[in-house]
């Protein structure tokens, strides 16, 4: 009985260390996973950015149109 318990102990053992170890790739991959977002947003809002300027010269242009017609 001594022998199996000492098997299911050296396997216990065994896989927290693979649990450690997939813990500490899911936090890189996370962290990654983090960074490229951070910047998908910052992406985003510049081209939230360019299409309220292209909006604001397409409205400033038919005001022109508008008053010299």
């Amino acid at each position: 009985m001594e022998n199996v318990d000492n098997i299911v102990i050296e396997h216990l053992k065994g896989l927290r260390s693979q649990v450690v170890a997939m813990r500490s790739d899911m936090q890189a991959e996370f962290k990654d996973v983090k960074a490229r977002l951070s910047h998908l947003d910052v992406s985003m809002a510049g081209v939230r950015r360019d299409g309220a300027l292209a909006a604001e010269d397409f409205a400033r242009q038919q005001v022109s149109i508008d008053f010299s017609g």
